[in-house]
């Protein structure tokens, strides 16, 4: 091959990528601008403190026949009306630990 072609599709080919490269940081420049940071600072506040309808998740949890999420909706968080579904959860925990119990011992018995 031509020296002359080689490098003609060489520097064809470097074009093409930085374009390429150009138009993406164009478009993530445009991207950057367009960020509010006023309501996405807004959204993350709001992300960290739940509203109320997360208790009601929680007590639908607790009444829930899987262990994950036995398990995960034991651990309780600080607040009124969570206070409330923590005890829902620790009864219901005691309800079945004693079920488990009673099968156990019938188990045992019949061996």
């Amino acid at each position: 091959m031509d020296m002359k072609t080689i490098f003609s599709e060489f520097i064809i080919i470097e074009t093409l990528f930085h374009s390429k490269a150009l138009e993406f940081y164009t478009a993530a420049y445009q991207n950057i601008q367009q960020i509010d940071e006023e309501e996405d600072l807004e959204v993350f506040q709001n992300s960290l403190y739940p509203p109320d309808y997360l208790c009601r998740l929680d007590i639908v949890r607790a009444n829930s026949k899987s262990p994950l999420q036995r398990s995960l909706s034991a651990k309780c968080l600080s607040g009124a009306g969570q206070v409330t579904t923590c005890r829902l959860r620790k009864d219901q925990q005691a309800e079945e630990d004693d079920e488990e119990d009673e099968d156990l011992d019938v188990i045992e018995e019949e061996n």
